[in-house]
């Protein structure tokens, strides 16, 4: 399994469980994670980001933006 090293640029800090583990990335601070964990929490190695960042909280989906653009 390789490792990644990932680095929360963010202001808050980001909560995940993955596997039953919990992973925690504080502001400004670099967090090795497995790379399975950064598959599922963040996308990694997938084109499309969208899904995960919705379910991370840090956007909202296009479906409902466009939803609630049209009122």
């Amino acid at each position: 399994m390789n490792t990644l090293y990932v680095t929360n640029t963010l202001e808050n800090t980001i909560k995940f469980d993955y596997a039953f583990k919990p992973y925690e990335f504080p502001s400004n601070q670099t967090v090795e994670v497995p790379e399975d964990a950064a598959r599922h929490i963040f996308g990694f190695g997938d084109e499309d980001k969208e899904p995960y960042l919705v379910r991370l909280g840090m956007i909202k989906d296009r479906k409902s933006t466009r939803l609630n653009s049209s009122h």
